[in-house]
């Protein structure tokens, strides 16, 4: 790592220190760093990624994909337009380094919320994350029915008397 770092090649030094298991290192070493990807070609990109591990590779697209969205937060057209498919990169990444909540959380901030659903409900066991979801689409029947398996009894009346006031004889609910 020390070799790789005095030839200023930071993604190299990081994978070897990962190796050695000294994680901690390799997330100081890449934490200041841009995103490999922007500074990349296409035609390099994938012959460079390749030498990082799932985990550098997942932290370096959720860096970027964070980046982008607070850009997009604060109405950058670009960024918005970019947003999607960069949160799809990045929350494939985490999953493929087996960091399913921050995937769940990118599908979520990237409007993808489906698949952010699909995480907290079928593989992360969170139906009250999903309820939350449902509830913010408008959707407050599933909502209710995941805040009950849940526990949240409450949570679950309010969003069953939301979608009732909502039905067109309120009274048959």
């Amino acid at each position: 790592a020390e070799i790789y770092l005095s030839a200023g090649d930071n993604e190299h030094a990081a994978q070897m220190y990962r190796e050695a298991g000294m994680t901690k290192e390799a997330k100081e070493l890449l934490a200041g760093e841009e995103s490999l990807f922007s500074e990349l070609d296409e035609s390099s990109r994938d012959s460079a990624s390749e030498f990082l591990s799932a985990e550098d590779r997942a932290d370096k697209a959720e860096r970027l994909f964070h980046k982008v969205y607070e850009k997009a937060e604060s109405g950058d057209l670009e960024a918005r337009e970019q947003l999607e498919e960069l949160g799809q990169e990045a929350a494939e990444l985490c999953l493929t380094a087996g960091e399913t909540a921050r995937a769940a959380e990118i599908f979520e901030k990237s409007g993808q919320i489906d698949q952010a659903i699909n995480l907290y409900v079928n593989i992360l066991g969170q139906p009250e994350a999903a309820a939350h979801l449902f509830a913010k689409r408008g959707d407050h029947e599933r909502a209710a029915a995941l805040y009950e398996a849940a526990g949240e009894r409450e949570r679950a009346l309010a969003s069953w008397i939301r979608w009732a006031s909502r039905a067109e004889d309120p009274l048959l609910h």
